[in-house]
């Protein structure tokens, strides 16, 4: 990306994360352009267009082409973005991108695109601490990424490892390494990593939502790792009974 921050609307980040707000804020733009100069003009609306390669360049050096995938992956899923072919050939790579009904509706009293990053900038751990404590939901904010990682690349690769392809779980543990961060306690080492997924793996009892919920109240008790939940606290069908195996346990 040619500046080093970045502009994504609080309510979007607030109910679908960081990342997928980012994302559609970009592809919002990029579809605007396109309406206001009537280029693209498909199906009923308005389209962008790039390969993986370009975004992953694009939005360097905030996501791997990796992480680009899962996030137009985890885009789609939640009913956000509309991947399209109108290549005039069958030789071009390059994905289409417009933005659902649901985002234009949102969108519907923002600022014009090209004046929709002129507001306050904020550092982007505020919207992962504070979401519910942000008003009003429809502003639009920068988000500064020019700042050190919250973990050694060695460690975020070990969390892509661990997760695989499931990203509620590759967030869940992000969000207690951005918690860690945050309390000045991060995660140097691969070897303290394993160790927080031995813990996950060792309590949960391989539960993939017992998992996830040891991990969220570990984030928001401002623990150091995860420790087992009491009967109260365990998903409704984790109580009194075996726990079940997940492809994702190591």
């Amino acid at each position: 990306m040619r500046s080093d921050q970045v502009a994504c609307r609080v309510d979007l980040a607030a109910r679908y994360g960081l990342d997928v707000a980012v994302f559609i804020q970009n592809i919002y733009y990029w579809v605007r352009k396109n309406e206001a100069n009537q280029e693209h003009f498909y199906d009923g609306r308005y389209w962008a267009h790039s390969s993986y390669r370009g975004l992953e360049k694009w939005f360097e050096p905030l996501w791997s082409m990796q992480q680009i995938k899962r996030i137009v992956s985890k885009c789609r899923d939640q009913g956000l973005l509309l991947v399209g072919n109108y290549n005039p050939d069958g030789f071009t790579h390059t994905n289409w991108y417009s933005v659902t009904d649901a985002v234009l509706e949102i969108y519907g009293d923002s600022p014009e695109p090209e004046k929709v990053v002129r507001n306050r900038t904020i550092d982007s751990s505020i919207l992962i601490q504070n979401r519910s404590e942000i008003e009003p939901a429809n502003k639009v904010y920068k988000i500064n990424i020019n700042k050190p990682p919250i973990v050694p690349h060695e460690v975020l690769v070990c969390v892509k490892d661990y997760a695989g392809e499931d990203q509620v779980l590759y967030d869940a543990l992000v969000g207690l390494l951005e918690n860690r961060d945050a309390i000045k306690k991060p995660v140097k080492t691969v070897r303290a990593m394993k160790g927080i997924l031995r813990d996950l793996v060792k309590h949960s009892g391989g539960s993939r939502a017992t998992a996830l919920q040891m991990l969220d109240k570990a984030t928001k008790s401002n623990w150091l790792t995860v420790y087992p939940l009491k009967e109260d606290e365990l998903p409704q069908a984790d109580r009194g009974q075996g726990r079940e195996e997940y492809g994702w346990q190591k």
